[in-house]
């Protein structure tokens, strides 16, 4: 279902800014736009397609929640993790496009 029919308001830009900088992802600038770069290819959040900021969004609200579990687990005394999981900005760090370092 679409954002036009439940009733919700598209996500913009500036709410990829929020998802970006919230307390769970404290993202920097450089990395959310690395995500923008890895997700669409696109080096301006300006060139964004709608249908870019919905998939970007959905990607750093996957981030977001993943962080969150994972501070769930440790608070709760099961702080391990997948020898292959890696937190969401080291994560995002590591797929930063070239040519945006």
């Amino acid at each position: 279902m679409t954002a036009a029919r439940t009733g919700r308001k598209q996500p913009s830009i500036r709410t990829l800014w929020a998802i970006a900088k919230s307390p769970e992802l404290h993202l920097t600038d450089e990395d959310l736009h690395a995500v923008v770069y890895r997700e669409t290819g696109k080096e301006s959040m300006k060139m964004l397609t709608q249908g870019e900021v919905n998939t970007v969004a959905r990607v750093l609200q996957k981030h977001e929640g993943q962080c969150e579990s994972e501070r769930a687990g440790q608070a709760h005394g099961h702080g391990r993790r997948h020898p292959h999981h890696r937190s969401a900005p080291e994560d995002l760090r590591a797929h930063r496009g070239a040519g945006l370092e």
